[in-house]
């Protein structure tokens, strides 16, 4: 059985994970390349899950030195001195089918 490959994002696999973060609108918001750039900058940790070759999903998390002004974040940064903030989690559609088999597999 193949396995799931994570790795870290690295810039130049920004371009695609933007359209994989924008194929999933209206569940994440939209944003825009230098976003996306300014995203990878400030993340602590930006795995990117790869299966069969292909882009299966990515993590954004920021820790609170982080500087991003999502409404969500801020209100944490406001009440924890230390925490992880996932901002979005991303799955790409042809690896939805993958993850439930392996989940339903993992169950048995």
């Amino acid at each position: 059985m193949e396995k799931i490959k994570i790795c870290e994002a690295r810039r130049d696999d920004l371009e695609h994970l933007l359209e994989l973060n924008q194929s999933n609108l209206p569940h994440v918001g939209s944003i825009t390349q230098s976003e996306m750039e300014y995203l990878h900058r400030q993340a602590i940790y930006f795995p990117v899950a790869e299966f069969n070759g292909q882009t299966a999903g990515f993590l954004i998390a920021f820790d609170p030195e982080a500087d991003y002004n999502s409404l969500n974040f801020l209100w944490f940064k406001e009440h924890y001195p230390n925490f992880v903030y996932i901002d979005r989690i991303i799955i790409a559609a042809e690896a939805v089918s993958y993850t439930h088999l392996r989940a339903h597999e993992t169950r048995r």
